[in-house]
């Protein structure tokens, strides 16, 4: 028996039957605009839409509006090691040496810069786990995350840090900061 509080009684099955209908409707409106407005709205390509196949699944699935169009070529490194392959494209954009120098290391020991590299993240990854080591430098244990790598690496008294970013609208380009010189990171 129901409880006299109760006013469902009151009202007629078929009007019960059209709130519902209505409520659901409304529900599954609300569901859909969440998926529609993750959608991008600008005319970058998504990872989705940029290919097909491993590198395409690998990219970022999402870009943010906060992404950056991929920078020209700048001059060459000088201080680049010539025995530290880097993949087919690859072209530095920025030194930062001198500004990223600290006060215990002078300009010569230490050098930065900024490189664009074709790929996703986890190509430049697999990149250098076969090519960097290839050659003869030891990998640190890195880190990575989503959209990001970074790690150490090293040879005889030289060695360095790399930190891989997915930061351009462009999901086939990739941004590589690299930091070089004379006992620059410990492998471990």
């Amino acid at each position: 028996m129901r409880a006299a509080s109760n006013t469902d009684w009151m009202i007629p099955a078929t009007a019960r039957a059209r709130h519902r209908r209505l409520v659901f409707t409304a529900a599954v409106a609300v569901a859909l605009l969440g998926v529609a407005s993750g959608c991008s709205s600008d005319d970058s390509p998504t990872a989705a839409s940029a290919g097909s196949g491993a590198s395409a699944a690998n990219a970022t699935a999402s870009r943010t509006s906060a992404c950056r169009p991929v920078p020209a070529a700048g001059p060459a490194f000088d201080w680049f090691p010539a025995d530290l392959p880097l993949p087919a494209g690859t072209y530095p954009t920025e030194d930062v040496s001198a500004s990223g120098a600290s006060s215990s290391a002078s300009d010569s020991d230490s050098h930065r810069g900024f490189l664009v590299v074709p790929g996703s993240v986890t190509d430049f990854s697999a990149f250098i786990a076969r090519e960097w080591t290839g050659a003869g430098w030891t990998m640190g244990k890195g880190d990575a995350e989503r959209g990001e790598a970074e790690g150490g690496f090293r040879k005889g008294d030289f060695g360095g840090v790399y930190r891989v970013r997915d930061v351009y609208c462009d999901p086939k380009f990739s941004e590589l900061l690299l930091a070089y010189g004379k006992g620059a990171t410990d492998s471990q």
